[in-house]
């Protein structure tokens, strides 16, 4: 997927973040996967995995934070509709019968 933010309203420009909200449903199924963030070389990940299906998620400009979440507790959605900020940067939430060495 490829977007571009533009502001058009000069009283905007400095205000507003973009941010990206990924809610991996692999095969389907939001339950039983693994996310973590990672890294190959500067270009940081993120990157969610069933089984042996895998997602990655990356931007061209970098992310400047990066979390992932339980579903409810600790997820994206949870923490913006606190204070529609992103306050928490959690490394991994893994199935735990699935990847538990990360």
């Amino acid at each position: 997927m490829h977007t571009k933010l533009e502001i058009l309203d000069e009283s905007l420009r400095g205000k507003l973040k973009l941010l990206a909200l990924l809610a991996p449903h692999i095969g389907r199924q939001g339950a039983s996967n693994s996310g973590w963030c990672s890294e190959i070389g500067d270009v940081k990940l993120l990157h969610a995995q069933r089984q042996d299906t895998h997602l990655i998620m990356a931007c061209s400009s970098g992310f400047s934070r990066r979390s992932v979440g339980y579903v409810g507790a600790s997820d994206g959605w949870q923490d913006l509709m606190r204070d529609y900020k992103m306050d928490w940067e959690f490394r991994a939430a893994e199935e735990r019968q699935h990847r538990a060495d990360r």
